[in-house]
């Protein structure tokens, strides 16, 4: 009945209420008037260059102090049918003495007796900013004299015409930049946070269900509940703080970790594992799944199972998109994951099956799932100034630093191989022990490695030589050395071809070519004459024959020596 009352009396009294009434309104409510109130101080403020006075008040005591006499009059102004106001003052009337709370029609009726409020400040004082929520009221000026004044203008008008009173203990003049507490949340210019009673209220209402919880009082889909609707408070404020201290144990998460980049993507699942581990010592809990020899669906009862002493689970799943079936079960579980108390890390990282890794079509649905759904990064590799920037901070790491020829000897010895360049800084570092690293150095230490070769192979065949090419070749393959690690490292020697000639072709100098290839001095000094020997269409078509030939590989269409060797020779 009070629903069917709502629904008629709302269509007659909403347009009758100001725009800025918040309480018991479709499309209003506390985050509104909060927001309101941050327009208002701007706009009263200029954009904060100005101090911004708020009022703010309450009544007192406001629904035990609602006139019945008074509110049935209001009611009988719009309301014409004798019936109807019959009804309604049964209604009212069944309470000894004001409005108790609970029931939707009691907000309505609380909402229309303050309306005569709202007219008088609006329409009589003519207050340019003002916003109430039911008793909570605000109002703003520049002039802090004029809001002093308003106090008696407002609590005459509410004593005299809805018997009310102002809380003398709830009114107060501040400057906005001090902090106002309206709703729940404490306003200033830049930022909101949490009233404190409100926050450590939520802490040990938390810890209260958590107890339950544990003792099986309340179910996990009413503690999560409980949880979310802490959660939908908090988002509309500044709360990485308490979210981190009390919430972050019981939320969910899926973190995606994909590129070509093996090393740093391993870095990073080192550094969530470790994490994990601080909170949760005893690592009972931490799980590694192969989706290439694991079934989903073992895998998901076992995920179901509660954690011992109700830990966060942290599970990383590797090798997902070298299992089709494994794959299709895992997206149509995606936002579940999501919804649960633990982490799921999807670890996709590396060039393809040789390399330790997966290659991923980006095209993917569960792709394109988990970057939308999941806390996703992307590991691709590093060249230019990020590598050097990368090696820089290893070498911090572990107290070291190179001088600037020292630095592009490595760059030259090692390329982008993160594995290996951190093992020879670390032994560089051990060597020198805080001394500056220089380029001698780095070659009595570093055994020359096959980019070296691989350059001199590349000089031959700009030379025409190619059977000393292919006796370079020859002696990789002898010595054991990948073939498509081979082939990785022609690429990134031609990619630094192509691009400096690019930049010669625009007619660029030599020290704009350092600048703008992102390229180190001592690898554009060792490209910079090659490419004297390659037209730049020449390079093109050499650097999309290498990704075709990666791919023929890959696919098991060629033989990796066989296509390295017709490689050389169909130059």
């Amino acid at each position: 009945m009070h629903h069917a009352i709502f629904r008629v009396l709302y269509s007659i009294f909403d347009k009758s209420f100001i725009r800025d009434s918040y309480s018991c309104r479709i499309n209003k409510g506390t985050h509104r008037a909060i927001n309101r109130l941050n327009d208002f101080a701007r706009k009263v403020g200029r954009n904060n260059t100005r101090t911004c006075f708020v009022l703010k008040c309450d009544v007192k005591k406001y629904f035990d102090s609602i006139d019945q006499e008074i509110l049935i009059d209001l009611l009988k102004n719009r309301i014409k049918d004798n019936d109807a106001v019959l009804l309604l003052t049964n209604i009212i009337k069944s309470f000894p003495k004001g409005l108790p709370l609970g029931n939707i029609t009691i907000q309505l009726f609380a909402n229309i007796y303050l309306g005569e409020l709202d007219k008088f400040i609006k329409h009589k004082i003519k207050a340019k900013y003002y916003a109430r929520y039911c008793d909570d009221f605000v109002i703003l000026d520049e002039n802090y004299t004029k809001l002093k004044i308003l106090i008696t203008a407002v609590n005459d008008f509410l004593n005299r015409n809805l018997k009310l009173h102002l809380h003398p203990n709830k009114m107060s003049i501040k400057k906005y930049h001090q902090g106002i507490d309206f709703l729940g949340y404490v306003s200033f210019p830049y930022f909101r946070i949490l009233r404190t009673k409100t926050k450590n209220r939520i802490i040990q209402k938390v810890r209260n269900k958590e107890i339950k919880l544990r003792d099986c009082i309340i179910t996990k889909k009413c503690f999560n509940q409980t949880i979310q609707s802490y959660l939908g408070v908090l988002k509309h404020c500044d709360s990485y703080k308490i979210r981190k201290e009390t919430f972050s144990k019981f939320l969910g998460m899926i973190i995606f970790l994909y590129g070509k980049d093996l090393y740093r993507a391993r870095e990073k699942l080192n550094e969530i594992i470790d994490g994990y581990k601080k909170v949760h010592k005893s690592g009972l809990n931490l799980i590694w799944i192969n989706a290439k020899e694991k079934d989903f669906r073992d895998f998901l009862n076992n995920f179901k199972i509660v954690s011992m002493f109700a830990e966060k689970k942290l599970v990383v799943l590797k090798n997902v998109f070298l299992n089709k079936k494994f794959e299709e079960d895992l997206l149509e579980e995606v936002k579940n994951f999501k919804n649960s108390k633990d982490i799921v890390v999807v670890f996709s990282a590396g060039g393809g099956p040789a390399s330790g890794g997966e290659n991923i079509d980006q095209r993917n649905k569960l792709f394109k799932e988990l970057k939308k759904e999941a806390k996703s990064q992307e590991f691709d590799l590093l060249s230019g100034v990020q590598l050097r920037n990368w090696i820089r901070k290893e070498a911090e790491k572990n107290n070291a630093k190179f001088d600037e020829p020292a630095e592009g000897a490595l760059l030259s010895a090692i390329g982008n191989d993160l594995w290996q360049t951190a093992n020879e800084i670390k032994k560089l570092a051990d060597y020198k022990r805080g001394k500056i690293i220089k380029k001698e150095d780095v070659e009595a230490m570093i055994k020359p490695r096959i980019e070296t070769d691989i350059f001199k192979t590349i000089d031959a065949i700009a030379s025409k030589n190619k059977s000393q090419a292919l006796a370079f070749l020859k002696k990789h393959l002898e010595a054991g050395d990948n073939p498509l690690q081979l082939l990785s490292m022609f690429a990134y020697q031609f990619r630094n071809l192509l691009v400096i000639k690019e930049l010669i072709e625009k007619q660029n100098q030599y020290p704009a070519i350092v600048k703008k290839s992102g390229l180190h001095p001592f690898v554009v000094k060792k490209t910079f004459y090659l490419c004297n020997q390659f037209s730049f269409d020449e390079l093109k078509k050499i650097y999309r024959k290498i990704f075709q030939i990666d791919l023929d590989i890959k696919t098991g269409k060629a033989d990796p020596e066989l296509a390295l060797e017709l490689f050389i020779t169909g130059i």
